[in-house]
């Protein structure tokens, strides 16, 4: 009796045991799971952040090239009204050789007149 008490003694410990054993398997199996499902998340949600700021910086580039474009177009019409300026400017300054000279005459200084009552 002594030998099937201690066989059914060791053959539920290790009933036991090994349904421990396979539960904190399958438990950590769930965890390793549950672990790649939210690594995979953060992983699409990351590449989803990066195509933004790709495109974002595309779209800055392109900004960029039409910022420089716009100043460079700028510059060149502030230069031309710069340089229409300059020419009306010296066109207004050019003295005509053959105008006749102009004299003021003054005026007779007239005494003051006073009306007294």
């Amino acid at each position: 009796m002594k030998s099937t008490t201690i066989t059914r003694i060791t053959t539920g410990t290790l009933t036991v045991l090994l349904t421990g054993a396979i539960g904190y398997g399958v438990h950590a199996s769930n965890q390793a799971e549950a672990a790649a499902e939210q690594a995979d998340a953060w992983r699409s949600e990351a590449v989803g952040w990066q195509s933004l700021a790709r495109e974002a910086a595309q779209r800055n580039a392109a900004l960029g090239d039409q910022n420089r474009a716009v100043v460079r177009e700028y510059n060149a019409l502030a230069d031309q009204v710069g340089e229409q300026r300059a020419a009306a400017a010296e066109a207004a300054t050019v003295i005509v050789p053959d105008a006749p000279a102009i004299e003021v005459q003054p005026v007779p200084a007239q005494p003051p007149q006073s009306q007294a009552s």
